[in-house]
């Protein structure tokens, strides 16, 4: 699995066991493994913060029948 993170501190750049470099400026989303998640949250817990995508909700189906009468 994949987790989306947003750099809130000065900057970072550093290799990550699942895969390429992982360069961030202030503000900037990236999306890392849970093993890299877990190592930034730890090692720089004040400069990351998670990035929650709420998912919306299904607009009600409306029918465009009209009725028998």
């Amino acid at each position: 699995m994949s987790k989306k993170l947003r750099h809130i501190g000065p900057g970072y750049s550093g290799g990550s066991p699942e895969g390429p470099i992982v360069n961030a400026n202030t503000g900037d989303v990236v999306e890392v493994g849970d093993a890299k998640a877990a190592q930034l949250f730890a090692d720089f817990p004040k400069e990351w913060e998670e990035v929650v995508e709420e998912t919306p909700e299904p607009e009600p189906v409306r029918s465009n029948k009209k009725g028998r009468g």
